[in-house]
């Protein structure tokens, strides 16, 4: 068991984050739907898109992570899951990327590449949608 179970247990049956609907909202109405959810944890962001017409591509570091989404939408062709990191994913060609509390996760020396390859998987008028941490927050690491 890793040590983001308890994280999955709590958070798999929460509400998709407030700001999809939004993101969703302004992705360019010519575009197909699909979608990246960069580090999907227990999936309940790609429930989400999925229940909104979209195929997803969800990655995640964590195998435990994979595990549950591979199971939940076990029999959804439209919902494809790996065990990857922003840095060895393949990204398809989206009109929403979703990085929801997961791109600081993202080593500092695999960023500006990790950054390159998101951006560019984004069609003309795709949408990323994210979270970023201040200075300040709980979670960034002081120090370095």
């Amino acid at each position: 068991m890793s040590h983001w179970q308890p994280f999955y247990e709590k958070t798999k049956e929460r509400p998709a984050d407030p700001i999809m609907g939004f993101a969703r909202s302004r992705v360019a109405s010519k575009l197909e739907k699909i979608a990246i959810d960069c580090g999907c944890g227990a999936g309940r962001n790609s429930e989400y898109l999925r229940n909104k017409g979209f195929e997803v591509h969800g990655f995640d570091p964590d195998n435990e992570a994979i595990e549950i989404c591979k199971k939940q939408f076990q029999d959804d062709d439209k919902a494809h899951f790996s065990c990857d990191s922003f840095s060895t994913f393949k990204y398809p060609s989206a009109s929403l990327v979703v990085a929801s509390m997961s791109l600081f996760f993202c080593p500092a020396l695999e960023f500006d590449a990790s950054w390159k390859r998101i951006t560019e998987s984004l069609s003309v008028g795709g949408v990323f949608c994210g979270s970023f941490l201040g200075p300040n927050d709980s979670w960034a690491k002081t120090g370095k």
